[in-house]
């Protein structure tokens, strides 16, 4: 995984892409759980 250097480095540029919005997503669907739970 580290030799493949220049291969990892194309499928690692569209892969960052959606991992960092799917971060957020995530944390907010919790903040989002968190609130309803809350309320409920």
């Amino acid at each position: 995984m580290t030799k493949p250097s220049t291969q990892l480095s194309a499928t690692s540029r569209p892969i960052p892409s959606p991992s960092a919005l799917s971060a957020p997503m995530t944390s907010r669907a919790r903040d989002d759980e968190r609130t309803r739970a809350r309320s409920g």
